[in-house]
């Protein structure tokens, strides 16, 4: 999640519409853990990705200072069998741009990166995924992608990404050199991941998980009701999505650190549409969850802001 309140109009409906969500109470945790630990990162480890395309089994992190937007992002690799991090280099093959990283997606060894360069702009790269080092082959730029949030990589050269704008957000989709607009008219589109034929979105402010049939012609539904709803990951039967239940503690926390922000993550059975609360907490163990990713039954938890990633341990 990012927000620029330059970028895309504040109005008063919308600052009612978050007073309003701020009321709620956070849902109660309905799993439990017997440890918890951290990875300890860059500060904003925003997203991240599996990788286990080489002999490690380690997740990409892309990481970025939000609060002063001074320092320039990173991408980190957690090495998860030995428990280490480290920066992987960036290597850019044209132009170098300023690197603020949001939203990445791996396919093989292609990694996608959603980078705000700019407060008025914005870009998708596409990478090469080394070892220690990432190659920046190519820039994509279009009027289309003018706010991306999150992306989803089909292959090497199709994707999926968000534009996240308070009341008419949209959904591009990138496919051998042609971008489309497939829906628009979204409150804050956020997540989004194609599962087979689905492509699913969340939208933060639409506090809704949409689905789209991507073979009849995008056909939408709404498949369930999350409020402030983040990123998503998929674990072969569920959709794994992170929410911000409390918009005003959200805004409070991207301005001071001190000042915590509740998370809410949550699994979303796709056949039966159950939803369970998977992880829940006020705020003191970590602020403002922007994603969470299951691996080998352990639940890692990002966030817009802070300098760790979470580890929930079964």
């Amino acid at each position: 999640m990012k927000f620029n309140l330059k970028k895309s109009k504040f109005s008063f409906t919308f600052f009612v519409i978050v007073c309003l969500q701020s009321c709620h109470s956070i849902p109660k945790q309905q799993l439990a853990y017997q440890s918890f630990s951290k990875i300890n990162t860059f500060f904003g480890p925003e997203d991240l990705a599996l990788d286990t395309t080489g002999k490690e089994e380690r997740l990409i992190i892309a990481c970025d200072e939000r609060r002063e937007g001074k320092l320039a992002g990173k991408i980190l690799a957690y090495d998860i069998k030995k428990d280490t991090t480290y920066e992987l280099k960036l290597v850019f093959n044209k132009n170098k741009l300023a690197f603020h990283p949001l939203g990445i997606a791996l396919y093989k060894n292609c990694l996608f990166i959603i980078n705000h360069s700019s407060k008025n702009q914005a870009e998708i790269l596409r990478c090469t995924l080394k070892t220690k080092s990432i190659i920046i082959d190519t820039i994509l730029k279009d009027k289309s992608i003018d706010f991306p949030n999150d992306i989803f990589a089909v292959n090497s050269d199709e994707f999926y990404t968000t534009n996240y704008h308070y009341i008419n957000g949209n959904i591009t989709h990138y496919k051998n050199n042609t971008y489309t607009i497939i829906d628009k008219g979204l409150k804050l589109p956020n997540g989004i991941i194609k599962v087979k034929n689905q492509l699913i979105v969340s939208t933060t402010l639409g506090n809704s998980l949409i689905s789209y049939d991507i073979k009849n012609n995008y056909k939408k539904k709404k498949i369930a009701k999350i409020k402030g709803a983040d990123n998503l990951s998929y674990d072969s039967k569920n959709i794994i999505l992170s929410s911000h239940p409390k918009f005003i503690r959200f805004f409070k926390h991207s301005k001071d650190e001190s000042k915590s922000a509740p998370s809410v993550i949550f699994s979303l059975d796709l056949k039966t549409k159950t939803k369970k609360v998977i992880y829940s907490n006020n705020g003191e163990q970590i602020s403002a969850a922007s994603g969470a990713l299951f691996y080998k039954n352990k639940l890692y938890i990002t966030q817009v802001f802070d300098n760790f990633v979470l580890i929930c341990n079964p």
